[in-house]
């Protein structure tokens, strides 16, 4: 009943719900349980935590789930941020992607670095790490 737990606190959480109303739910799926006279829904229904605590707790490790999936995702495909000093030419652009790369720590290798510019012009150089 775990997953159910964080399943309707994401839907609090999306519909920006107080956390509290996770007890009113429990209360709700308390009556319908009793009304359906069946035990085993009963105690399966018995057996979600919705608690305020519970489900700040859940929406908590969920967000901090998906922020680490974020930087996770960023971090893997981003080599670095870096402004340039002075002008943009496709050099200028090269040097400052090479100055990133040689801060990084990489396994040995070729890395080929394309720079292709709207008005047409074209760029490519091969490094060695």
């Amino acid at each position: 009943m775990v997953k159910t737990s964080y399943e309707i606190s994401l839907l609090l959480a999306k519909n920006k719900k107080p956390f509290s109303d996770g007890e009113i739910i429990k209360e709700a799926l308390s009556i319908f349980s009793n009304n359906c006279n069946d035990k085993n829904i009963k105690t399966k229904a018995d057996g979600i935590s919705l608690s305020r605590n519970t489900v700040t707790r859940r929406v908590e490790e969920m967000s901090n789930d998906i922020s680490n999936q974020i930087t996770q995702t960023v971090t893997k495909y981003l080599l670095e941020l870096s402004q340039l000093e002075t002008t943009s030419t496709g050099r200028d652009i090269f040097m400052k992607i090479k100055e990133c790369v040689d801060r990084k720590v990489l396994r040995p290798g070729i890395i080929f670095i394309s720079l292709y510019h709207p008005s047409g012009s074209f760029m490519c150089q091969r490094y060695e790490v």
